[in-house]
């Protein structure tokens, strides 16, 4: 399996770095932030996929399906298992709250509002026609 680094803006070395780069070692590094290869390069979409994501879920014995696809599964699991919003939020990183809020409707108690309201209503007297 191929070797993978981290590297971010700032940092340890950063000021002695023209790249301004931190390796997840802490040791400094020139070039693009993001994920690169040991060897040099940014690891892509597929590379992910094909090298790490796909030999972990065959090792796990699980089906397979793309990282995207697994990681709503979870947050989506997460929300029916009463887990608040706002710590599914932290957990996906979402900067937003508002990107989060599309699994609300999942939440256990996510309409028991709306219910407990119309049981308190007679529907029948709302909806039965007065022709005279």
């Amino acid at each position: 399996m191929a070797e993978v680094e981290a590297v971010a803006p700032g940092g340890p070395g950063a000021g002695r770095n023209a790249g301004g780069h931190v390796r997840l070692d802490g040791r400094a590094r020139q070039g693009r932030a993001g994920v690169h290869r040991t060897g040099g390069g940014p690891v892509t979409d597929a590379h992910f996929r094909n090298r790490v994501w796909y030999p972990a879920v065959r090792a796990a014995g699980i089906r397979r399906f793309p990282p995207r696809i697994m990681r709503h599964t979870a947050a989506s699991w997460l929300v029916q298992d009463g887990v608040p919003l706002y710590d599914v939020q932290a957990l996906l990183g979402h900067e937003d709250y508002a990107t989060t809020q599309r699994y609300a409707h999942l939440a256990p108690d996510a309409h028991d509002k709306v219910l407990e309201s119309w049981n308190l209503r007679d529907f029948r007297v709302l909806t039965r026609l007065d022709v005279s």
